[in-house]
């Protein structure tokens, strides 16, 4: 496979093109699958091979044009077959939660979020131990309290990234549910919802491992 990679254009790494950034699949891993693991569906590229689609749907979703485009280069499909396999992989992935389960709103209660960690790995959707901005939206839609605008889901964003570096820390995000209290929305909800209080969760490093309830 390192045969087939091709130069990136970049200091480093020199060769191999990042299929879509964020994961380890490169561009070439599609042309050696096709022609050395009889790989002749996009479907199956995405969902058996490279496993994408259950890792983040989102991801699969954003790659899949590339992925059919460079298998019909490999295969020699026509247009027509190129956009049928495309039409096919992607109607596949919907079926996909990706990095969400499906209903997980329904599935989460107090006595599954024991502590402020465990409300924390809830956010951190792709587990690299932070949350980013997409992540903080779709658990709190999940959560059973989407934002209502974009404005309002910027704004506590941007009271969670302190360091404006679009990650929040699981630290940051404990200062976070201390320092805005109930005046702000998510938190007020949550609140609600998971029967939470600043008291129960203690304060600082002190809320690991304190029970809710």
């Amino acid at each position: 496979m390192c045969k087939l990679t091709k130069p990136s254009g970049k200091k480093w790494p020199r060769f191999g093109n990042v299929l879509i950034e964020g994961y380890p699949y490169l561009e070439c891993e599609i042309e050696y699958c096709c022609k050395n693991e009889m790989v002749v569906t996009v479907k199956d590229m995405l969902t058996l091979r490279t496993r994408l689609a259950y890792l983040n749907s989102a991801a699969a979703l954003e790659a899949a044009p590339k992925v059919a485009d460079l298998m019909g280069k490999s295969l020699g499909w026509s247009k027509a077959e190129t956009k049928r396999q495309l039409d096919e992989a992607l109607a596949a992935l919907t079926e996909f939660g990706g990095p969400v389960p499906k209903k997980v709103g329904s599935k989460l209660s107090a006595a599954t979020l024991t502590d402020i960690r465990a409300l924390f790995d809830q956010f951190d959707l792709d587990k690299n131990g932070f949350i980013d901005y997409q992540e903080m939206k779709t658990m709190a839609k999940e959560l059973g309290s989407p934002f209502e605008t974009e404005e309002e889901a910027q704004k506590t964003f941007k009271k969670m990234d302190v360091d404006n570096n679009g990650r929040v820390y699981e630290e940051r995000f404990v200062q976070w549910w201390h320092e805005t209290g109930p005046d702000d929305k998510l938190r007020k909800e949550l609140g609600n919802k998971f029967k939470f209080s600043a008291e129960k969760l203690g304060t600082g490093s002190e809320s690991r491992g304190v029970a809710f309830g």
